[in-house]
């Protein structure tokens, strides 16, 4: 090989590199953004989804049922004031809404909350 033929190759090299690293670069950092908004989304679907709506969905389970009791007790209190010993004890039992009983469980896998206890991550189930 002459001196004339490397030069060519070196030059022929330098205008692939030209083409290729910009390329490289474009399909490193579209992957880079694609995987920070996947990790985003998974993290934001984990905590939403995982946690903070199942305490507030339990949360408004019980107040719904907190103020159909609260005024199903005002009625009843009501009645018997008005009936006295005529009062059908029958009706203590209609129409109070169960609470529903929602736990922390500590869970290493998805849905979980942190909380600022160290090493535990609490997922929430209903029993």
């Amino acid at each position: 090989m002459n001196a004339l033929e490397i030069k060519d190759i070196v030059f022929w090299l330098i205008d692939v590199a030209k083409e290729v690293i910009p390329l490289a670069a474009a399909g490193w950092f579209a992957l880079r953004l694609f995987f920070k908004q996947k990790e985003h989304e998974s993290i934001t679907s984990r905590y939403l989804e995982g946690g903070i709506d199942k305490v507030a969905s339990g949360m408004s389970e019980n107040l719904d049922a907190h103020r159909n009791n609260w005024a199903r007790t005002l009625h009843l209190l009501k009645e018997y004031r008005e009936y006295g010993d005529n009062f059908d004890k029958s009706e203590l039992k209609k129409g109070m809404w169960k609470y529903t009983l929602v736990i922390f469980t500590v869970s290493p896998i998805e849905g979980f909350i942190i909380l600022p206890v160290p090493l535990y991550f609490i997922t929430l189930t209903n029993q």
